[in-house]
């Protein structure tokens, strides 16, 4: 066995035929292990998954948890399922109960890419965004390689499949900030993310099933609130973070260390490669980034008037399907013009010039927002609970724990 993949699923429809795609695929229903977030208190789910469990020829797991905040809450059952996870398993694949292989043998194609790089650190890029290049950090969240095969190696290092509800764009995130991780081995970056064609996957489209237009609108906004939240500073320096750990890790394989200590000091934000006994320190890296420069790019970034005020440009763009059809109706009846019916029936005018002067003076009023928050926190801010903290994560030539010696530096 040396792939686990991972899926969570509410609807019974979609999990039985997910199970048979992944039985008439495969070559060898012993290579890989399914481990299912379910919500408790499906009963309904848990019976079935039980009884398919009985004839299985494949390895099933299933975790019922609380729901919480639904969708928006995966995180929580994705980092418990990885727990249970079999501890032997190269491979972690997070997919959706929508996903059906096309190709067959997926699993013999998987099993050559075993010891892809020597450190085993590196994804497998398939899906439509396989191909696709960031040059932006803004570029992760939105577009991300959706079922990246990543090595566990790599999850081990990062704590797992990280803490937002879609781990895709997390760790698309991490792998932007290993890119620009330089060392003297990789001058111009690390660059782990590889694109493969040889595997066939249908069914990317996600939330296809969703009908409701309440529960659309309160995915975009979820979306969107998601993007805003993990691409602060300091969210983007917690990628760094976990990015400058991938980047030790692989140092400390190329220097032919088989067994190191990572030093993980969260007040100077920096990271350092020691010698078991922690005498010797080979490498240390720096995972701040400028503060005052990122929040001027999302100030930049979020000018548009459909990112700075997202629920109102999503119940515009409702209006106007409304405002649409009464308009086609009208039209025939009256024979209106479209500027006699926004005047006549729907009492409105000059709307667009109204709307667009109300989002150019927000607009210009955000910038000038960041500036100052930026400069009220260095004089308001309270002292971090992790101020002087140091975490240590020992490497005993297999897996990357955390040692339990830790030790806290006197608070001047």
């Amino acid at each position: 066995m040396f792939i686990s993949i991972f899926a969570a699923t509410c609807r019974p429809e979609n999990i039985f035929s997910f199970f048979e795609n992944l039985a008439a695929t495969c070559d060898d229903p012993n290579s890989f292990e399914v481990l299912i977030k379910l919500d408790l208190g499906d009963e309904k789910l848990i019976q079935i998954i039980d009884e398919y469990k009985k004839n299985s020829k494949f390895s099933i797991k299933y975790l019922a948890t609380e729901k919480l905040d639904g969708y928006y809450s995966l995180d929580v059952g994705y980092n418990e399922l990885l727990k249970i996870a079999h501890p032997d398993t190269y491979f972690c694949w997070l997919l959706t109960d929508e996903i059906r292989f096309e190709t067959k043998g997926w699993d013999t194609v998987l099993r050559k890419y075993i010891g892809f790089y020597p450190d085993d650190v590196f994804r497998l890029k398939m899906s439509i965004f396989a191909l696709k290049n960031y040059y932006d950090f803004f570029e992760c969240l939105p577009c991300p390689d959706n079922y990246a095969l990543t090595t566990r190696k790599w999850l081990e290092v990062t704590d797992g499949w990280g803490n937002f509800w879609g781990p895709d764009s997390w760790h698309q995130c991490v792998d932007y900030y290993l890119g620009l991780a330089r060392n003297k081995n990789n001058l111009y970056g690390i660059w782990r993310s590889i694109p493969i064609f040889d595997i066939k996957v249908g069914g990317q489209e996600a939330g296809q099933g969703i009908t409701d237009p309440n529960k659309l609108r309160e995915r975009t906004i979820k979306i969107w609130k998601g993007w805003q939240k993990f691409s602060t500073h300091a969210a983007q320096e917690n990628f760094n973070r976990l990015a400058m750990r991938l980047s030790a890790h692989i140092t400390a394989h190329e220097i032919g260390l088989e067994q190191y200590i990572l030093e993980e000091n969260l007040f100077k934000k920096n990271i350092a490669l020691l010698s078991k006994d922690h005498n010797i320190c080979y490498y240390q890296w720096s995972f701040a980034l400028p503060k005052f420069q990122i929040q001027l790019h999302l100030a930049r970034k979020q000018i548009k008037a459909k990112h700075l005020f997202m629920y109102y440009h999503i119940r515009l763009q409702e209006w106007m399907v409304q405002y649409h059809h009464v308009y086609q109706i009208a039209k025939q009846i009256k024979r209106l013009t479209r500027r006699q019916f926004l005047h006549d029936v729907l009492k409105i005018k000059d709307y667009w010039l109204i709307t667009t002067t109300f989002s150019i003076i927000s607009n210009c009023l955000l910038l000038p927002a960041n500036i100052f928050r930026h400069f009220i926190s260095k004089f308001a801010s309270t002292p971090s609970k992790n101020k002087g903290k140091l975490n240590y994560f020992f490497y005993d030539g297999k897996t990357l724990k955390k040692s339990p010696f830790q030790q806290s530096l006197i608070q001047e």
